[in-house]
Formats: structure tokens, sequence, C-alpha cells
């Protein structure tokens, strides 16, 4: 029996006590092969939170978005979304780019749709009818990708992650580029709407930086 056929077999199982010894052997295995994990790595320190070396490494990058604003109903939509990472060593370049695409697309959802609504204490939209997350219909119009390798001098074949790090810089440049366009700072996620605070004349063309950025561009509406 090979580790495909176990982990299918694992998914069908009916009776707990047998799928949890299943589990468990399939654990074993999958921890079997070749794993990236430096010595040097540190815990961090129970009282303080803090480490020597808590982390194997750090990825930089930077995105860029142009975002249109209507101004009738305040609806923001991301026209074009360009990234920039450092990645080491793209082992398979398609699924770098890929990476980068989906989690810019979560970083959109976070800055224009996603709200948990509560009362008193209770979530009143505990399901994805209700809570709202980006689909392909909501993604950017045109995505850019752009792998930068510097080899990670201890890295596997001089690769670094690029897994959460692509969500990271998006919101904030959404929120920077509505910012720029109709001169509302944005303090609060989601931008569900700039009706009540967009005001009626705005430059079409406008730039501005943000945080986890090199230049946020955004095009309003508003001609």
């Amino acid at each position: 029996m090979n580790d495909q056929s176990l982990a299918v077999e694992t998914l069908a199982l009916r009776d707990l006590p047998r799928q949890e010894s299943r589990l468990t052997t399939y654990r074993r295995r999958a921890v079997t092969g070749p794993v990236f994990l430096p010595t040097y790595v540190t815990p961090l320190d129970a009282e303080t939170g803090q480490g020597p070396r808590a982390v194997v490494h750090f990825t930089t990058g930077a995105q860029a978005v142009e975002v249109e604003i209507d101004e009738e109903t305040g609806e923001v939509q991301v026209l074009k979304l360009v990234s920039a990472y450092d990645v080491g060593k793209a082992i398979n370049p398609d699924m770098v780019r890929t990476q980068m695409e989906g989690g810019a697309v979560q970083g959109l959802s976070t800055a224009l749709l996603e709200s948990i609504i509560l009362r008193n204490g209770q979530p009143m939209n505990p399901s994805f009818t209700d809570y709202r997350i980006a689909t392909a219909v909501d993604a950017p119009v045109e995505m850019v990708n752009i792998i930068v390798e510097v080899p990670q001098d201890d890295g596997p074949y001089g690769a670094r992650g690029i897994g959460e790090h692509a969500m990271v810089p998006t919101a904030p440049a959404i929120a920077n580029a509505v910012r720029a366009a109709v001169g509302v700072e944005i303090d609060s996620m989601p931008i569900t709407s700039c009706r009540r605070t967009c005001p009626k004349q705005t430059t079409a063309h406008a730039a501005s930086h943000a945080p986890h950025t090199e230049r946020t561009a955004c095009r309003g509406s508003f001609r």
C-alpha cells in the first residue's frame, strides 16, 4: 500500500478507532521524508516572547494596486494588482505565481468584504452565505507577479517561503489607494462603502505610499 492509497482510505474510514490508527500511521510516514528545519531555530521565551532566532528567514516583497471607485455607490474595484517577492529560488515558478495571486486575493477579501457581525457575543453571519469572502468574480481585473531570486544561504536550493507573505500588504495598499483617490483616511476593515464619505470631486489619478508597499496608485471614476 502506497502513501497515496493510504491517504484516500483514511478519508473513507467508517469507525473512529481505526481512523485514528490509520492517521497515526500516515503521519508517521509523512514525516520520514526530507524536512528543512535548521538546527539554529530556537524556541520563544515563555516570559518575554522573544528568542535569539525563532524563524528561519524573512521574505520581503511589495504590492501596488490601482482601484476605481463608483461615485454613486461607493463600490471599490481593484483594477490592477502588482506583486513582487524575493523567494530566494523559485523551484516551481508557476506555483510561486499562483501563491502570490491567491494571497493577494485573500488580502483583497480582508480589505473589501470580510466582516464578522456579533450581537451579544453571538455571530450573526456564521456561514459563507452571509460572511462574504472573495471569489474569482472579485479578483483584480489584471494581476502581475514579479519573482525576485536572491538565494537564501541555507534554504533548500536557495529557496525561502512564499505563503502568508503574499496577503500581508494587500489591505493597506488598497486602503491607501482609496485615500489617495477620495481623501478619506481608512482606519478599519472592510472598506464596504465610500458613499457617506467620498467627496463629489476628486482627482482622476493619485498616488500614495503605504506600509509594506512601494507605490500605490488609484484611479477614481469621478471624471
